[in-house]
């Protein structure tokens, strides 16, 4: 009686193994799998970490733009090309 609960528990321990080294695994994949897909490039800029930066050219702006005056005025105009009047 007492091997069979032996048995019982090395089995139950094997199962969690296998499961854990799962998901390990699977884990393990998943990390390169975003890795190879994020095109995500670390910040080079060598500005102060909180200063605000133009999200099209990355020149520093005054707070609460989010475009610096020069990549705005390009769009106006490129804007203003595009309308037929």
């Amino acid at each position: 009686m007492m091997e069979i609960k032996h048995v019982i528990i090395i089995a139950v321990v094997v199962i969690l193994l296998i499961i854990l080294m799962v998901g390990l695994y699977s884990a393990l994949i998943m990390s390169k799998r975003v890795d190879k897909s994020s095109n995500i490039q670390p910040n080079t800029n060598t500005v102060e970490s909180n200063a605000n930066t133009c999200v099209c050219c990355g020149e520093v702006i005054p707070e609460g733009r989010q475009v610096c005056p020069n990549c705005e005025n390009e769009a106006v105009s490129k804007k203003r090309e595009d309308k037929i009047c």
